[in-house]
């Protein structure tokens, strides 16, 4: 008997589940992280499946790797070695975070510089993950005012950074910012679906590009190390989502997606003469709608199914690939935060209603508030001051009244 977890025992697993479920020939895609016994898994599911001819192109396009994932691994890759800026940036946030009275002082000089009614939180990253030190250097950066007025007031206060210093962590904090954004975008509960991969990772790897054509040596390695892993991953776009871009044409302009696809866009406007056009030509003319509407591209498709029977259902298809597994994680680790130490015995009735309950009281709102955000696993510095120093003059008028 396999191993509950190898790739064998998932494959025959997952093999008697869609059999089980009637889904047997409904099978398009499949999203997995880069585990070794995932990619054992899909190879011997994809070769069960292909003996009875249930996958599309002997299952060329079965397996999706998740783009949530690849993206940590590449920019894990490009931050391998910190740049000592970023190191001094952490070291501000523990000297201030040191002491009450350091507190105050950093309170007093965020007052000086004129951003006190600010809510922007000043916060501490966890240095294994790279997106909490991507927060931490952007509050920072709109604290620097303050960082360095303390730095004229404090002595003690020696790690603050010079100005060419934080010139260097604005270009880091904006090239991470794009990470950042697109981690996101793929991590997000609703619609992580491939209409998002090819112009997100195209900007991706424009970006490293031109980190690695950077003169700073730190952005040029951490370019070099990032291109590496895209490489391996990305070196080749996956064909069945770059077509999912085709399918989304007619409900964006391209010019507010990336401004090179505006030749892709002329280039049709000369296309085959009415007489030679299939659903495909006839598509790819069609007047472009204003991004700026709220467009639902399946519910546009669905609608057009009679203007477009056969591209109607390809869309269909591709369209609802996922790009990222991250939030179907977060779904399964709900369980987790029922069965914990206080509740480990709670039959699976009971565990199943109060998952549903759950989800009817909070609504949308409870799967997005699963996804573990950043803030969730940052400190905020400046709200603790906040918060100490409100206490410390409410105790002081009451202590005057007395």
């Amino acid at each position: 008997m396999p191993p509950p977890y190898s790739g064998v025992a998932l494959s025959e697993k997952i093999n008697a589940l869609i059999t089980e479920w009637g889904i047997v020939k409904k099978l398009f895609s499949i999203t997995l992280d880069n585990a070794s016994t995932n990619t054992s898994f899909v190879e011997i599911l994809t070769n069960q499946l292909n003996f009875r001819g249930l996958l599309l192109m002997s299952g060329k396009f079965f397996h999706v790797r998740c783009c949530a994932h690849i993206l940590n691994l590449i920019v894990q890759d490009g931050l391998k070695e910190i740049d000592s800026s970023v190191i001094k940036i952490r070291e501000c946030i523990k000297y201030i975070k040191g002491s009450e009275g350091r507190k105050q002082k950093f309170y007093e000089c965020v007052a000086q510089v004129g951003i006190m009614g600010s809510k922007k939180g000043l916060r501490q990253d966890v240095p294994t993950r790279w997106n909490s030190t991507y927060t931490m250097l952007e509050s920072a950066l709109f604290y620097h005012r303050a960082f360095i007025n303390l730095g004229l007031i404090d002595s003690n206060f020696s790690s603050c950074a010079s100005t060419q210093e934080w010139i260097k962590l604005e270009k880091i904090t904006k090239f991470l910012g794009y990470f950042y954004d697109v981690t996101c975008l793929f991590s997000r509960t609703k619609y992580p679906t491939s209409n998002l991969f090819f112009p997100k990772v195209f900007i991706i790897q424009h970006q490293i590009k031109a980190a690695m054509e950077d003169n700073d040596g730190f952005m040029n390695k951490m370019g070099t190390n990032m291109n590496m892993k895209f490489e391996k991953y990305w070196s080749e776009y996956s064909l069945i989502l770059a077509i999912a871009i085709i399918f989304v044409i007619s409900c964006i302009l391209w010019s507010v997606l990336i401004p090179s696809f505006m030749d892709f866009d002329n280039s049709y406007k000369n296309g085959p003469s009415t007489s030679r056009k299939n659903e495909l030509h006839k598509y790819l003319d069609e007047e472009r709608l204003d991004r700026k509407q709220d467009i639902h591209v399946l519910s546009w498709w669905q609608m057009e199914h009679f203007h477009y029977p056969i591209l109607s259902n390809l869309a269909r298809d591709v369209l609802t690939i996922h790009i990222s597994m991250v939030a179907s994680e977060s779904a399964f680790s709900v369980g987790g935060r029922v069965l914990d130490q206080y509740c480990s015995s709670l039959l699976p009735e009971i565990v199943q209603a109060l998952l549903c309950t759950r989800a009817w009281l909070f609504g949308k709102g409870a799967m997005e508030e699963e996804n573990a955000t950043v803030e969730s696993l940052t400190e905020d510095i400046f709200k603790l001051t906040c918060q100490d120093t409100r206490s410390r003059q409410s105790s002081n008028s009451i202590s005057l009244e007395d």
